[in-house]
């Protein structure tokens, strides 16, 4: 780590990307300082500029280096992302990472930070889904209440229209 503050980092690191923007150690450089930020939405919104490269991005971030990733620091950060599945592409990211956890036989060594990962992942997508269950709920009572509503209008409509075609008889 540079012992620079991180908005100082952030500013020569899209001065470096703006001046080679193939290297790719510089965008998980430039990612890595806004995980630091907890810039999760921009962090999200960067990858997705690049997200057809997503597995090239996972291949550096978790590149094997002895018995360890080379890049520790950066994977457990992904893991403490609060309410990360807001977050599609860094979502991905900390699966793929888990997969690669596995992958390279280290699951004993994370296995703390992947156990509390995937609980409170699955806490926030159970979220999710019950207020996806009640916004359904929601949009069937106002759609029953529409169609009642409807169903009264046109009534009251057919009844004024049996009082004109009366009043028109009577009057005839």
């Amino acid at each position: 780590e540079l012992k620079h503050p991180l908005d100082i980092q952030r500013k020569h690191i899209l001065k470096c990307i703006s001046l080679d923007n193939d290297n790719f150690i510089y965008k998980v450089f430039y990612v890595d300082i806004l995980l630091h930020l907890k810039q999760y939405k921009e962090a999200d919104e960067y990858i997705s500029t690049f997200s057809k490269y997503i597995q090239f991005y996972l291949e550096v971030v978790c590149r094997k280096w002895g018995n360890d990733f080379l890049y520790t620091s950066i994977l457990e950060m992904y893991f403490k992302i609060q309410g990360i599945s807001a977050f599609p592409y860094l979502s991905t990211i900390t699966v793929e990472i888990i997969q690669k956890i596995y992958l390279y036989g280290l699951q004993d060594r994370y296995q703390a930070i992947v156990a509390s990962f995937v609980t409170d992942y699955l806490k926030e997508l159970t979220s999710k889904t019950i207020q996806l269950q009640e916004s359904k709920q929601l949009i069937t009572n106002q759609t029953t209440q529409i169609q009642n509503l409807n169903n009264t209008l046109n009534k009251t409509i057919k009844e004024k229209d049996n009082i004109i075609n009366s009043n028109i008889n009577h009057i005839n």
